[in-house]
């Protein structure tokens, strides 16, 4: 019996390292943080945490209302991961050929993409021009984008 245990309605037990299974116990596994974080990211990649003015990535004209980018995983994502963003008017903004053009989201080309890259475009359209590439960036403290393949 541990003092002070079950004496008290606010009595808190802490209990960390442990491993429960089914059958027969193996040998508890400890990784080192850095394994286990890229394990983590195969499931879930937080790209942009809403600090204002961040840049996200470079992005390029396609035509004269859309601007297209491709983000990499890394590492490679379990599956073909889903958008998780924050969106709002004017969140973010595209940079290209002197001039701000804002958004609002980002959408995403499921076709286009894998579990090794994200092919995303300007949601909804801007005028821009076309050929000219720039540079993608957060605008609201609030906007935050990232990638999900959860199971």
């Amino acid at each position: 019996s541990l003092p002070g245990l079950g004496g008290s309605t606010d009595d808190e037990v802490y209990i960390t390292g442990v491993q429960l299974e089914a059958g027969t116990a193996s040998d508890f596994e400890f990784l080192p943080f850095d394994v286990n974080l890229e394990r983590c990211k195969r499931y879930y990649q937080l790209f942009d945490d809403g600090a204002a003015t961040s840049a996200i990535t470079l992005g390029t004209s396609y035509n004269t209302t859309t601007v297209y980018t491709v983000v990499p995983l890394h590492p490679e994502m379990r599956t073909q991961p889903s958008i998780d963003q924050v969106t709002g008017t004017n969140y973010y903004d595209y940079l290209s050929n002197g001039s701000s053009h804002n958004f609002d989201s980002f959408g995403g080309s499921t076709g286009n993409s894998t579990n090794k890259f994200m092919r995303l475009n300007t949601s909804p359209d801007i005028s821009t021009t076309a050929g000219y590439s720039g540079w993608i960036k957060s605008l609201s403290s609030s906007a935050y984008l990232a990638f999900d393949a959860e199971l």
